[in-house]
């Protein structure tokens, strides 16, 4: 399926008039779709940018911010790194979240 999958990612990507548009359009031609739109979203995010990404997405997140840190040391090339927080430590919070009794 990788190859395939990542042929079809490429083609949404580049083809789709943007980010929404490349993630929804390769969801609807099914087959494995989860890898298949977080390929998609990962090139259709660099190439249409984080301000292209449709806020009622984000806002959805729960690790949003998560990554902000250690994004901006890879684009400024810094080092050594320190990150504000651990990701096992915020991987924990994420499992205890999702484990907790929905209302």
């Amino acid at each position: 399926y990788a190859p395939a999958g990542a042929v079809t990612a490429l083609y949404f990507a580049l083809e789709s008039a943007d980010f929404q548009s490349a993630v929804m359009d390769v969801v609807v031609e099914g087959g494995d779709t989860d890898t298949t739109a977080a390929i998609t979203g990962a090139i259709a995010g660099a190439r249409h940018g984080l301000g292209a990404i449709p806020e009622g997405w984000l806002a959805k997140l729960a690790a949003r911010g998560a990554f902000d840190d250690r994004v901006d040391a890879l684009a400024r090339r810094q080092t050594p790194f320190t990150p504000r927080q651990n990701l096992v430590d915020l991987e924990r919070g994420w499992h205890q979240l999702l484990e907790a009794p929905r209302k």
